[in-house]
């Protein structure tokens, strides 16, 4: 991923699950979806606070570009939270939250 100014984030890596972590995140109700992202976002908020303190993620020097830039880092970091926390990717439980949104609004 890289963010507007050109600065590369560096992507989760993908991880292999248990078919028991798999059938769990498929059981998931969209509220514990809601607030485990909100909880992730929240987190990861903090974390990239941190991270720009201790000079570890650069931001630009342009004032107008920082805020696009921080948002960048927060929904990267926003989503690994959510791959540690269930175990898979986030693609896999935002998909499945879509498909079931699809079959509610099609009836």
């Amino acid at each position: 991923m890289t963010a507007k100014n050109g600065n590369a984030v560096a992507a989760a890596p993908t991880k292999s699950v248990s078919k028991e972590v798999a059938t769990s995140v498929q059981n998931l109700n969209d509220k514990d979806r809601r607030i485990t992202y909100l909880a992730s976002r929240r987190d990861a908020i903090e974390f990239v606070k941190a991270a720009i303190q201790m000079e570890l993620l650069p931001l630009p020097t342009k004032k107008a570009e920082k805020a696009d830039v921080f948002h960048e880092y927060v929904k990267e970091y926003a989503n690994r939270f959510v791959d540690d926390a269930y175990g898979v990717p986030t693609a896999a439980v935002v998909a499945k939250e879509s498909k079931k949104k699809e079959t509610t609004d099609g009836e």
